[in-house]
C-alpha cells in the first residue's frame, strides 16, 4: 500500500515539475516520505522557472482624431 502512494506521488510530482527525471523524482518523494529535507538541487527543479518579465504595454492618450488632406481622410493619434 505504502508503495502505491509513493508512485502516486512520484507520478504526480513529475506532472508538476518535468524537469525531474524518474529516479530524481524519487530521491524527493523518498526525502518528503522519511521525513527530511529533500536536496537543495531537487528542490530547485520544482521551482518554476522565471521567464522573461513582460514587455511594457504603451497605450496613447486620447482617441484618434481625424485630419483632412483634400480628397482624402488619414487617421493620426495626437
Amino acid at each position: 500500500m505504502e508503495s502505491e502512494g509513493s508512485m502516486a506521488a512520484i507520478r504526480q510530482l513529475r506532472k508538476q515539475a518535468p524537469l525531474l527525471g524518474p529516479q530524481r523524482a524519487k530521491a524527493y518523494v523518498m526525502a518528503v516520505r522519511d521525513g527530511t529535507e529533500p536536496p537543495e538541487e531537487l528542490v530547485a527543479l520544482t521551482r518554476q522557472q522565471e521567464g522573461c518579465p513582460p514587455l511594457p504595454i504603451k497605450t496613447p492618450a486620447g482617441p484618434a482624431q481625424l485630419q483632412h488632406d483634400g480628397d482624402s481622410e488619414s487617421r493620426t493619434a495626437t
